[in-house]
């Protein structure tokens, strides 16, 4: 279990040592996604997809 500022995190133990070994990478997609919203996103590409998708279903 892995926490800071920004939140929690469970590792496995089995996903311990790759994990680390993509922590630069992962960090880097994370700094990203700070960017994106900083510059003004609302919501992740995939989830504009998904909802323009036809496995939405809208019901009034």
């Amino acid at each position: 279990v892995f926490a800071d500022d920004d939140g929690v995190v469970v590792i496995a133990l089995g996903e311990l040592e790759r994990t680390a070994n993509r922590i630069d990478e992962i960090a880097e997609a994370e700094a990203g996604v700070v960017r994106r919203v900083r510059d003004g996103l609302d919501r992740p590409d995939f989830i504009t997809d998904l909802l323009e998708s036809d496995r939405v279903q809208y019901i009034d």
